[in-house]
């Protein structure tokens, strides 16, 4: 498992699918998450935008040798460097078109929430249960430290 997860340095560029990305029109954004991973990176889009947002953690997949090692560590995947991932805000009428052609490409992509009113919050959602999405204030990372 550890070899496995070694190999994951060689997939930290994004390069490929920003370039598929940025063809498609009702693309927005594109974000790559490094510091306080993907739930940072969602609050940053908030902050950067002026909007809510409603982050739906149950739909962001996690690499299985990620998962593990983060339990076995007691550290929370979500909130730890994700470089090697990208989040781009994409206009409801765009979404479909994004996932094809990012699957044509051989690059797996999830729908993980929305952006939504800044009356509304920004919020995260996990097992059901909704909490205040708020920055990420040290990566998950340096707690090994």
């Amino acid at each position: 498992m550890l070899r496995r997860a070694r190999q994951f340095s060689k997939r930290m560029s994004v390069v490929r699918e920003a370039l598929v990305l940025s063809k498609i029109r009702g693309v927005r954004v594109m974000h790559d998450p490094t510091e306080g991973g993907v739930i940072n990176a969602c609050w940053e889009l908030g902050e950067a935008s002026g909007l809510g947002v409603e982050v739906w953690a149950d739909n962001i997949p996690i690499a299985r040798e990620t998962s593990e090692i983060c339990s076995r560590l007691k550290l929370d995947p979500l909130k730890l460097m994700s470089s090697g991932c990208l989040l781009a805000v994409v206009a409801p009428r765009s979404v479909d078109t994004a996932n094809r052609s990012l699957r044509r490409v051989g690059v797996r992509s999830s729908l993980i929430g929305r952006m939504t009113r800044l009356v509304d919050g920004r919020k995260y959602i996990l097992n059901g249960r909704s909490s205040n999405l708020v920055a990420v204030p040290r990566d998950e990372l340096y707690r090994l430290g």
